[in-house]
């Protein structure tokens, strides 16, 4: 089956689990912690059911968030990197800043991924070295790209809702940014950025995993802006620890700026 062929039917799986998400949204559900303050809900595992039953046709591998990783992952050419409800404390809040996240990798690297916004049926998509695409409904799928903003001071800065760190007041003092926009999602906040919505999102913690960033990775790059963790460096997918420690997303232009004042500067994280 070609990429093509495979992103239409990531499309439509992501889709059918985002309504199944929605018809969750404005009724009681159970909701269960997994420790570290990360809440599960049952529209997090009846996405993932959804999900994981329309991919299953393939023989690849799969890194699921509510699926016990068995590594049998590591043995593939290619897997799934999964989140099917990403953002769950958005969820319940009802902020509608939620995502579900599905990406392909292959030999480490995305080379598919899609990001879904359930709450505003929006979806946001890219295969390797084919550009980054964005659709708000039935309307057409429009080519999407980050900003031109070459100053950081000028910056749309996507800050965390619910895990505001250190690092990120830090660097908003150091280069004076003002436009502070708080979001959920991490997939979200990176999509925002290919989209021309914001520029930089950044986030000292190793608490993600891959499937925190993995489809949003290729969608941002795609769209001319750079997703790597805190020194600079792309994020390899599928390994056998897939704890991401710390990331920066940004429009490209800026990014070094960024890295070169984490480095530069003793964080502890």
């Amino acid at each position: 089956m070609k990429d093509k062929e495979i992103l239409n039917q990531v499309l439509n799986v992501i889709k059918q689990a985002g309504e199944e998400v929605m018809s969750f949204y404005n009724k009681d559900y159970q909701i269960k912690d997994k420790g570290n303050d990360s809440p599960v809900t049952e529209a997090d595992l009846a996405s993932e059911k959804i999900i994981l039953k329309g991919l299953s046709k393939h023989d690849y591998g799969v890194l699921s968030e509510e699926t016990e990783d068995d590594k049998a992952r590591l043995k593939k050419e290619r897997v799934w990197i999964i989140d099917p409800l990403d953002g769950t404390k958005d969820f319940i809040n009802k902020t509608g800043d939620f995502t579900i996240m599905i990406a392909l990798v292959e030999k480490s690297r995305p080379i598919l991924g899609v990001v879904y916004q359930p709450a505003k049926d929006i979806l946001y998509y890219a295969i390797e070295g084919k550009g980054a695409y964005g659709q708000i409904k039935d309307q057409g799928a429009k080519k999407i790209n980050v900003s031109k903003v070459s100053d950081v001071s000028k910056a749309r800065f996507l800050g965390s809702r619910f895990h505001k760190s250190e690092m990120e007041t830090r660097v908003a003092k150091e280069f004076n940014i003002t436009r502070i926009i708080p979001c959920g999602s991490i997939g979200l906040k990176a999509v925002l950025i290919a989209s021309d919505r914001a520029d930089i999102n950044l986030n000292p913690s190793n608490h993600p995993q891959e499937y925190d960033i993995c489809a949003a990775d290729i969608i941002l790059h795609e769209a001319g802006g750079r997703l790597t963790d805190l020194k600079g460096k792309r994020y390899k997918y599928n390994q056998d620890d897939p704890h991401i420690h710390g990331y920066v997303a940004s429009n490209g232009i800026i990014h070094d700026q960024i890295i070169n004042y984490l480095e530069n500067y003793k964080l502890s994280i």
